[in-house]
């Protein structure tokens, strides 16, 4: 399992993995929930999707010139494994 620092860090390097260099990345839509407090230095973390999504995404958009991606991202702090902040977001990448 891959980890990233956030969302938009593992939405980015997908676009320049399929050689994409005239798309835009936006947040399309997301929600966010904040079940504890972060009183230290923080970590975030997005699992990557598996390799044939990926795949899928770059091909989604080579094609239709857009295309849609959910990664969940939860922050913790750094001496915890309990999800402090929760993020479900949808990424487009669009010409």
């Amino acid at each position: 399992m891959r980890r990233s620092a956030g969302g938009l860090g593992l939405a980015a390097p997908a676009a320049t993995r399929g050689r994409i260099s005239d798309g835009h990345i936006v947040i399309q839509d997301g929600q966010i929930s904040y079940p504890l407090p972060v009183r230290t230095d923080a970590i975030a973390r997005c699992d990557a999707p598996e390799l044939a999504l990926w795949d899928k995404f770059i091909t989604t958009y080579q094609r239709r010139g857009r295309a849609r991606m959910t990664l969940h991202t939860s922050i913790t702090a750094q001496d915890s494994e309990e999800q402090a902040v929760r993020f479900v977001g949808q990424f487009v990448l669009h010409r």
